[in-house]
């Protein structure tokens, strides 16, 4: 009778061997053949790495995609409309010269301020996006001043007396001159009169500075 845990085979060497054993215990034979186990030579996998989802509000502009989307270009066109106003303020001698140079030079200035905040180069259609961002914001500011002087002389007697003179002036022969002032007082031809100015004024402004920002984008663009 065998002893629990003990086959009844025995070693080469006449030690009692026990149950599923490798080795013999007294002389360390083994006693089976070993199947040695075959290496992986796969490599490891790799960490995974998080997918980065760029954040859409971080998206730089694009430098040809400037407009009411692109703060830079807003804040660039207020400074130089503001700097362009005050310098028209100033009476000079050849004025309507001088207001001419400035806002050419708006547009100008509207480039260079926009390529030194961003520093990208600026396109030709850049310049003249920026130069008509300018003239709008040089327009709506002396907009509030035409208004307020236009209110405060269009009734005055100096005022229908010079426009009096000035109509005798360039009227062609059989025009009543004064049926057409009774027009031009009413409320329709002062409406008329003051869209064709704001309408002319508004070309003016926008105009200039795009013509301007044009110029500033081809010159910088050889620096």
């Amino acid at each position: 009778m065998r002893e629990t845990g003990i086959v009844a085979g025995r070693c080469t060497c006449g030690a009692q061997l026990y149950e599923d054993s490798l080795f013999c215990h007294r002389c360390g034979k083994p006693q089976r053949e070993l199947t040695p186990v075959e290496e992986s030579h796969e490599p490891p996998p790799l960490p995974q790495q998080p997918l980065y989802v760029p954040d859409p509000s971080m998206r730089p502009v694009p430098v040809s995609d400037v407009g009411f989307g692109d703060r830079n270009a807003l804040r660039t066109a207020m400074l130089a409309a503001a700097i362009t106003t005050l310098l028209m303020t100033v009476r000079l001698p050849l004025d309507a010269f001088f207001k001419i140079v400035w806002l050419l030079s708006a547009g100008f200035l509207a480039v260079y301020l926009y390529q030194k905040r961003t520093g990208q180069p600026v396109t030709l259609r850049t310049g003249v996006r920026l130069g008509w961002l300018t003239g709008l914001f040089c327009f709506m500011i002396l907009l509030v001043l035409m208004v307020a002087s236009a209110v405060a002389v269009w009734n005055s007697a100096a005022f229908a007396e010079e426009l009096r003179r000035q109509l005798q002036a360039s009227a062609q022969p059989g025009v009543d001159i004064e049926d057409l002032m009774r027009f031009i007082e009413s409320p329709t031809g002062m409406g008329v009169m003051m869209l064709s100015i704001l309408v002319v004024a508004f070309l003016f402004f926008t105009g200039l500075p795009m013509l301007g920002g044009a110029l500033g984008a081809k010159v910088l663009e050889k620096e």
